[in-house]
């Protein structure tokens, strides 16, 4: 049994990066399951009222065309998609203003998508490929050198300081400054914006709110939530402004925080199990022991010091020799034939 047990965990070790390829596959089709079985009767519902209302229409108006009012349909969905208005449509909002156009951009360079501004001209599509294609890796490489800016304000420093005068160890001192960071920025990033926007948009709930805030900062587009839509163009921009400001300082911020995770000596361990010891180098820790707890090699409080490398001492003389002893290097005579 014993056998059988340790060949079943060298065979998981061995396999490991497919089982987590395996994992993630399972996870995402169960994603997809989930948000089928929850959307799809909403949606079936309310296509069902857009025929009804359709059909009554066409029953109480039985001079208008049904081809006449697909055609109107037609038009006012592909103006709404574009965020174009169709009931007001003598307001004085543009979409294609100087400070939408850069929201625009910010919103392609960091691939979170660009949600409701759509590009209405072939030659915007052709020119918005060719600058993506360099705008993109730029982005995150930028996005990249400033995080690798902030990593020893905002973890080197803090993890040293809880070293130097509290007295933690590396693994305990990296440990809880994560901690300390996930939940400083859970706070600043979510709750604290998803609760300014719960006065900017009255019409927006706390969920709402906090849902717009992770959708952004995870780059997948903010979709039907959209800040200052009801307001007037000033108010708008402004909220674009700062939107674009959040996005970009929020990203940063995720970035640091990713880095200061790969810290953790719990998590190099388990991307020495994924990856392979040659890629990650777990910081007290032994190579044959994938220890997933937080454990010290040494006792508590006592500072890490590097280790000791201990020199060869050099040889000393021999000591002096007498006249009769014979000298070890001189080879003895031989005898002499007479």
């Amino acid at each position: 049994m014993v056998c059988w047990v340790d060949s079943f965990q060298r065979f998981c070790r061995k396999h490991a990066f497919w089982f987590l390829l395996l994992s993630y596959v399972l996870f995402t089709l169960f994603g997809g399951l989930v948000l089928m079985a929850i959307e799809q009767p909403q949606e079936n519902k309310l296509r069902a009222q857009v025929l009804e209302l359709r059909e009554h229409f066409l029953r109480d108006n039985y001079c208008v065309p049904e081809s006449r009012l697909d055609t109107i349909i037609v038009k006012a969905s592909f103006s709404a998609n574009r965020n174009i208005a169709v009931l007001d449509a003598h307001r004085d909002d543009w979409n294609w203003d100087f400070i939408s156009s850069m929201f625009f951009v910010t919103n392609v360079l960091t691939v979170r998508g660009y949600g409701y501004s759509g590009l209405l001209s072939d030659d915007g599509k052709v020119f918005c490929i060719f600058y993506c294609l360099l705008g993109i890796p730029l982005t995150l490489f930028v996005l990249s050198c400033l995080s690798d800016l902030m990593l020893p304000i905002l973890t080197h420093g803090p993890v040293l300081h809880l070293q130097t005068y509290w007295g933690l160890p590396y693994g305990r001192a990296v440990l809880l400054h994560a901690s300390l960071f996930s939940l400083v920025l859970a706070i600043l990033l979510f709750l604290l914006p998803a609760t300014s926007l719960c006065y900017l948009e009255p019409e927006w709930s706390f969920l709402d709110a906090l849902f717009f805030c992770v959708v952004t900062l995870s780059t997948i587009g903010q979709g039907d939530y959209l800040l200052g839509k009801r307001r007037n163009e000033a108010t708008k921009e402004c909220m674009e402004f700062l939107t674009s400001c959040y996005l970009m300082a929020g990203i940063v911020a995720i970035l640091t925080f990713q880095e200061t995770a790969t810290e953790v000596p719990q998590v190099q361990a388990v991307l020495r199990l994924f990856c392979g010891p040659q890629d990650r180098e777990v910081k007290g820790t032994d190579r044959d022991e994938m220890v997933l707890r937080a454990e010290d090699s040494g006792p508590r409080g006592a500072p890490e010091h590097p280790p000791c490398l201990h020199l060869p001492r050099p040889l000393e003389p021999p000591p002096p020799m007498s006249p009769d002893q014979p000298n070890p290097q001189e080879p003895d005579p031989q005898p002499i034939l007479r």
